[in-house]
């Protein structure tokens, strides 16, 4: 008759294993969840800082805007340093450390049509406008005429945390072709 209690003491050691169990697994389902949302707003402000990279390359494009007769150069880019309307600014200065946000002194920003932001950031918001530093380089060649530009993006997802940050250096050349077929 010793052995009476002896069922219900396994079943209470199994049922607590089962519980610290079943605890330790909860525990791991949220913090996948967290690593998931991580992931996705990360994955978030990546896609935007490449469609203002896509945006800045537009404009580096343009020869209106980039060689209209001579290289455009950029001016030294400072905290009064102003964009004017959506024509982003050429600066002939680098940044000082692109990693380091906010920028400082000054950024071009880049809004795309799709884009919603909200400083407090949540679904389908990004928490700033994307911001984009173009610096003249130099020029490569004569012949045909050449220019580098370095273009540098960043962007955040949905919250603050989520940031990244893009950069290429873009070559230019500036070509001269006989429109009128002859």
């Amino acid at each position: 008759m010793k052995h009476k209690g002896f069922v219900l003491f396994v079943v209470m050691i199994f049922l607590l294993i089962m519980s610290m169990l079943g605890i330790a697994m909860f525990g791991g389902f949220i913090s996948d969840q967290k690593n998931a949302s991580n992931l996705r707003e990360k994955q978030r402000a990546i896609e935007a800082a490449e469609t203002a990279m896509d945006g800045m390359q537009y404009w580096v494009q343009r020869a209106d805007f980039i060689y209209p007769g001579t290289w455009n150069v950029g001016v030294a880019c400072s905290a009064t340093t102003t964009q004017v309307g959506t024509t982003p600014v050429v600066c002939n200065t680098p940044l000082a450390n692109p990693a380091t946000l906010p920028w400082a002194p000054y950024s071009n920003t880049y809004q795309p049509s799709a884009m919603s932001v909200n400083a407090a950031g949540g679904a389908n918001t990004y928490a700033t406008t994307t911001n984009t530093y173009i610096e003249f380089m130099g020029t490569t060649s004569t012949n045909p005429s050449t220019a580098l530009y370095r273009i540098t993006t960043t962007a955040q997802g949905g919250n603050a945390t989520a940031a990244s940050v893009l950069q290429t250096v873009y070559q230019v050349r500036a070509t001269v072709s006989d429109a009128s077929g002859g």
